[in-house]
């Protein structure tokens, strides 16, 4: 797996990059993921009072919100970047977007 962080000030372009590099890598046939590094604190992946935060805030770790075209676990705290892209192993490239600190090319 080979692992590059998209970085640049807000506006720049880093979405847009991420969704050509996708294109081209998956129109080679590779497998493709990506990491989403967001830094509003105030940023919250689930909505307070939602049937999963319940989940959640009753003490369920990790909680998991599956649907008819997706599914979504959700951890109550913070990964360290082994624990998220250990996730990734069946990819060739993963793509992360905003991660300034991650020790791997830009």
């Amino acid at each position: 797996m080979k692992i590059v962080t998209i970085v640049g000030v807000r506006g720049a372009g880093k979405t847009a990059i991420v969704e050509a590099l996708l294109r081209e890598l998956t129109a080679r046939g590779l497998a493709v993921g990506t990491v989403k590094v967001m830094f509003c604190p105030a940023f919250r992946m689930d909505k307070p009072g939602s049937n999963t935060d319940r989940h959640a805030r009753a003490g369920a770790f990790p909680v998991t919100a599956q649907a008819e075209g997706e599914t979504i676990v959700r951890y109550t705290r913070r990964l360290k970047p082994s624990e998220i892209y250990a996730h990734y192993t069946a990819c060739d490239w993963v793509l992360c977007e905003g991660d300034y600190e991650l020790p791997v090319p830009r």
